[in-house]
């Protein structure tokens, strides 16, 4: 909003040394939804010295602020009057944009300062497909003054594609952001990086609220600590707390671990209806043995899946149930016909 612009530090920001800060000060001015009128003068003539910056990409956008403000002096009742000397300054016409082939690193390059941020992530992909040192300096750089939440998570994963070890400092900046979508792609990265280093950071996110979070971090400790994260899940699902309960077969659904048959196992004694039909389903998938066989037969015939008495398992659990027992069967039957006899 206007009323949040400081119109002094979009100034010197123009007048920026560095080009990503004069880039991003002149799309600020593209952008921003309302623009003092009273400031008009004094930025066009500002915008004016931009027109011949040495940067593409701040000349190609400076034209574009500068049309967008002269327009604003067109428009009837607010009252601005324009000094002679910017009449002529720039053309009605829309400037060009620099002409790259399309799919160039130099496209992409120029890409990465695109007012459109899904164009600006496609940059960032694409430059990782070839991972050299200047790509990831040039991203590395953009991470510094990216604002766009969607465009920092893409980087804080794709960094760690550049296998880089100070790659782990630009990530580990990422975990304090106040997107969780951010941290867990954060986390994500330091799983593709394969760096130790980022084990005691992630240990405390397997308590985040946040599924993904919790599932990212899991996956990554597993790498290094199996043990840590198979006493997470069990705690967890020792909880008195449903959603925690919940969140540990989640869990179970995303790491590779010996134990989850039997940590499946175990939260099909739960007093939940939904967590024993979490349990029942996750059996389906990942059951290899016949004591799943047999728990999940038990439930289907309305048993309790220890067979020390009955329990009363509503249809939804039972029909479940039986389902998963049909996907285990097959899985099993497919795992013994690929034995070498």
């Amino acid at each position: 909003m206007e009323d949040r612009l400081d119109y002094d530090v979009l100034e010197q920001r123009l007048h920026g040394g560095d080009e990503d800060t004069r880039l991003e000060a002149v799309r600020q001015i593209l952008t921003v939804p309302i623009f003092d009128g009273s400031q008009v003068p004094r930025f066009l003539k500002i915008l004016k010295e931009h027109l011949n910056d040495k940067s593409v990409a701040v000349r190609y956008y400076g034209k574009k602020a500068f049309a967008r403000l002269k327009k604003m002096t067109q428009i009837r009742d607010i009252g601005i009057i324009l000094p002679h000397e910017f009449e002529e300054a720039i053309s009605d016409e829309p400037a060009e944009a620099p002409t790259y082939v399309y799919g160039s690193r130099e496209y992409w390059y120029y890409e990465l300062n695109s007012i459109d941020y899904k164009i600006r992530i496609k940059a960032i992909i694409e430059l990782t497909k070839e991972p050299d040192d200047q790509a990831y300096q040039r991203l590395a750089a953009h991470a510094d003054s990216e604002k766009h939440d969607h465009v920092l998570a893409t980087l804080a994963k794709y960094l760690a594609y550049f296998k880089r070890s100070d790659a782990f400092f630009k990530i580990k900046a990422f975990l304090e952001h106040s997107d969780s979508r951010v941290r867990a792609n954060a986390i994500e990265g330091f799983q593709i990086l394969g760096d130790p280093r980022a084990v005691p950071l992630v240990m405390p996110y397997l308590a985040d609220r946040d599924n993904r979070i919790r599932a990212n971090a899991a996956r990554l400790l597993v790498m290094f600590h199996p043990e840590e994260v198979v006493k997470s899940i069990r705690e967890m699902l020792a909880s008195s707390d449903e959603w925690t309960r919940d969140s540990a077969l989640y869990l179970l659904s995303k790491v590779e671990i010996p134990q989850v048959e039997s940590l499946l196992l175990e939260a099909l004694r739960d007093s939940s209806e939904e967590i024993v039909e979490k349990a029942v389903l996750g059996l389906g998938y990942n059951g290899s043995t016949p004591l799943a066989e047999e728990a999940l037969t038990r439930i289907q015939e309305g048993t309790d899946p220890d067979g020390t008495g009955n329990r009363a398992f509503s249809e939804k659990v039972r029909h479940a149930a039986a389902g998963a027992l049909e996907l285990l069967k097959r899985r099993m039957d497919s795992r013994r016909s690929h034995q070498p006899r």
